[in-house]
């Protein structure tokens, strides 16, 4: 099936937004962290940086289950890009919000598996 009907949109939004912030180093880090240094952004959120000068605290709930554990990592990755932890830090500092997802994250959700 097609999922996604808009993800070319998706990735000029994304490219629109690396371009922002030199995305020659901090966004070649930013993929190429190793995997436990990462966190993972809502593109959601990232989105909301382009057209809002004030987007509001980093809203990452859409990365995790409705019990708040991050979700499996596919979905999840489908719904978020990586940064690297100092590039979270800064971006946390800036407008607050979370919750700090790792890349890494093996959280499983009790109540969601026993469905």
């Amino acid at each position: 099936g097609m999922t996604g009907d808009d993800s070319p949109a998706e990735a000029a939004a994304a490219a629109a937004v690396d371009g922002d912030e030199a995305a020659s180093s901090e966004g070649a880090a930013a993929t190429n962290c190793p995997q436990e240094s990462c966190y993972l952004v809502s593109k959601y959120w990232r989105r909301k940086c382009q057209y809002m000068s004030n987007p509001g605290p980093i809203d990452n709930r859409i990365l995790c289950c409705g019990h708040g554990v991050p979700l499996p990592s596919s979905e999840r990755f489908s719904l978020s890009f990586p940064v690297s932890q100092r590039r979270w830090a800064t971006l946390q500092k800036t407008h607050g919000g979370g919750p700090p997802i790792r890349a890494d994250s093996k959280a499983m959700c009790p109540k969601c598996e026993s469905q």
